[in-house]
């Protein structure tokens, strides 16, 4: 295994863990104010990417599985390109709930009740996770020979490494 394949191996298994380590951080706290006197009432509730949707979470963490396994299993640069993509999927995405906030306002009451929803921590990791895997991704693509499509099973490769530098088969092969 090359160094850009141990540090695509390590960036992708960092990037996944990420990932679902982001679907279960708070996305948005949703803060509400209720002046009754002589006491202000302040309710303050998170809410993770399970709460607002389930495809979302459901389709972040297949993709930082396809592509923990894409990098584990796959020995050539399709490796590094599905993990990219993944990557700046979940890039994306996150970025997107970062400007698009959800309106989890109080509708039912009749009275306007002051209401605040914030962005937490859950885009910003889930950010980080696909620019690790970006990033990984990169390392792996420009680092690459331009002829590395050998598979990992491949039987020339086997035949390889049994040759010394010679160019001689070993003896035991000779049999």
């Amino acid at each position: 295994m090359t160094n850009n394949r141990i540090s695509l191996v390590l960036t992708t298994a960092l990037g996944a863990g990420i990932a679902l380590l982001a679907t279960v951080l708070p996305w948005y706290s949703f803060d509400v104010i209720l002046p009754i006197p002589p006491v202000i009432h302040v309710f303050a509730v998170t809410v993770t990417l399970w709460g607002i949707t389930t495809l979302a979470p459901i389709l972040i963490l297949v993709g930082a599985v396809t592509a923990l396994v894409f990098a584990v299993a796959v020995d050539w640069r399709l490796a590094g390109l599905i993990t990219g993509l993944i990557g700046l999927a979940i890039a994306v995405y996150a970025i997107v709930r970062c400007f698009d906030i959800p309106d989890l306002g109080v509708k039912a009451v009749p009275v306007p009740v002051p209401a605040l929803t914030q962005v937490e921590a859950g885009p910003f990791a889930a950010l980080a996770s696909g620019t690790i895997l970006v990033i990984g991704a990169l390392v792996d693509l420009l680092g690459a020979p331009a002829g590395a499509r050998v598979p990992r099973f491949s039987t020339s490769r086997w035949r390889d490494r049994d040759r010394d530098r010679s160019g001689v088969p070993p003896a035991h092969a000779a049999r």
